[in-house]
């Protein structure tokens, strides 16, 4: 079995593409002229905490392969705390698993022009929790540990009632026949009033990792702000 214990909180944002697409289109001398990475930098020099964001490739036009490169070299310097990963191709479309397949080679190729990042985040989302053994195995080819499953009970990627009974109880499972590891997403900061309460009752359940996540664009919200940064200041007592 796997080890899963390196964060014991994991932080993450869903359906990132604003924060690229006003890197390209404004011309900033900074990618921390863009609200939510300076937001997240201040989070990060004040709790030392690390954001994994998960990129939506395609919306209204833009193309995740259209933003500018000429932010690499920030994104690398700050690679041990901000890193990028595929959520999917459209929020809009539910894509077959060999259009997935390809849409991480698409994914890949931005990423490492526009990040200078060459694999995958070690935590990964998928939106919707979509993807069969053949798209997961895919994942992990690129570098993903661990698939993060849903923060409600429906099944996710390929399991059944059962492994996701297990998830529910466990907060995580390994496929052993696939070598495939998974971990339950505890919630999202836009369902929750008590962030604090909601960690120590997953904390009680032994969860290897909380993971936690919200989406960019709850991401100029105090409250969701406010929230976030109880979560950073929880992660920071857990090193």
């Amino acid at each position: 079995m796997k080890e899963c214990r390196e964060l014991h909180i994991h932080i993450s944002i869903d359906d990132v593409k604003g924060v690229f697409r006003a890197l390209t289109k404004e011309k900033m001398n900074s990618i921390f002229d863009t609200r939510m990475l300076g937001f997240l930098k201040t989070m990060h020099e004040k709790y030392n905490a690390q954001f994994d964001l998960y990129c939506t490739y395609s919306i209204e036009g833009y193309l995740f392969t259209d933003i500018s490169d000429r932010y690499q070299k920030e994104f690398i310097n700050n690679s041990n705390w901000i890193r990028l990963g595929f959520h999917c191709y459209s929020e809009q479309e539910d894509r077959s698993s060999g259009l997935f397949i390809g849409d991480i080679d698409l994914f890949m190729g931005g990423l490492i022009r526009i990040a200078g990042q060459s694999k995958m985040p070690q935590y990964l989302r998928t939106h919707k929790f979509l993807g069969d053994v053949n798209y997961c195995k895919a994942l992990t080819e690129k570098g993903v540990s661990f698939l993060l499953t849903a923060d409600d009970n429906r099944n996710c990627y390929y399991h059944d009632g059962t492994i996701t009974d297990i998830l529910a109880k466990n907060g995580y499972w390994h496929d052993d026949k696939n070598d495939i590891s998974f971990v339950k997403t505890a919630f999202r900061l836009e369902k929750v009033d008590d962030v604090y309460k909601e960690i120590m009752h997953y904390r009680k359940k032994e969860y290897p990792v909380v993971a936690i996540f919200t989406h960019e664009c709850f991401m100029d919200s105090i409250d969701i702000r406010d929230k976030f940064e109880t979560c950073c200041k929880l992660a920071m007592e857990d090193h």
